[in-house]
């Protein structure tokens, strides 16, 4: 005669799904201050443009050190939604059991991982566009321009260049510098600013058009070698 023996209540098997008690935390606060610190850079950068962004001289090069306040502000701003939206995945990752994780989980994982990947694209290609602009100029400020000797200019050039946009084109004159030990700039500036500088008589637009003009003429040049930026003209 058998006898039955009872077997103790089996759980059921842990739910592979989303956490019940994960909520992901709301980010107006920082998505609304990374707009506003995304206004504050396109205002800094048209201030920028009018007042501190030139072609040659020393002033070109402090313009473009100038710049580095555009990530500066960026950043800022972006950084903290990065670090909101990041919580997301990890808050998602500690309230569940990656051991029991199925598709649904996995997926639903990606999906509360997108924002955070995002932001830090956007945050990497302004990082690093802004990087390769800045950088150069900061270096060259630091050692100063590179003298050379026996400078002279193949002449003036102009040309129209057309614009994608509704914008009006734009005429630029086109340059080149060289001399026997090694230099060769092509200088380009735009028509309108060159006639601007060479009506108030800034150096060196003054000292490049008569060095242009006068062909067989040689001069001394200053030149900043990572930017390129033509910093002096001296006999």
């Amino acid at each position: 005669m058998s006898v039955d023996v009872p077997q103790p209540p089996t759980s059921p098997p842990p739910s592979a799904s989303a956490p019940k008690g994960w909520k992901p935390k709301g980010c107006g606060t920082e998505a609304a201050w990374a707009v506003l610190m995304t206004v504050v850079v396109v205002a800094y950068v048209c201030v920028w443009v009018l007042a501190w962004k030139q072609d040659l001289g020393a002033v070109a090069l402090d313009g473009r050190v100038r710049f580095m306040w555009v990530p500066i502000i960026f950043l800022i701003g972006w950084v903290p939604l990065f670090l909101r939206s990041l919580e997301w995945p990890v808050a998602f990752i500690r309230e569940c059991r990656l051991a029991t994780m199925d598709r649904y989980t996995s997926l639903l994982l990606a999906v509360v991982s997108v924002p955070a990947l995002i932001v830090v694209l956007i945050i990497g290609f302004v990082s690093y566009r802004s990087y390769s602009y800045v950088a150069p100029a900061l270096a060259d400020q630091r050692q100063g321009p590179v003298r050379y000797e026996a400078v002279t200019c193949d002449g003036v050039s102009r040309a129209v260049e057309r614009t994608n946009d509704e914008s009006p084109d734009k005429e630029y004159a086109y340059m080149t510098v060289t001399s026997p030990d090694g230099l060769h700039l092509d200088v380009r500036v735009s028509s309108v600013m060159l006639e601007r500088r060479l009506g108030e008589g800034d150096e060196p637009y003054v000292g490049l058009m008569k060095l242009c003009e006068a062909p067989g003429t040689f001069v001394s040049a200053a030149v900043y070698p990572r930017t390129q930026i033509l910093a002096s003209l001296g006999r």
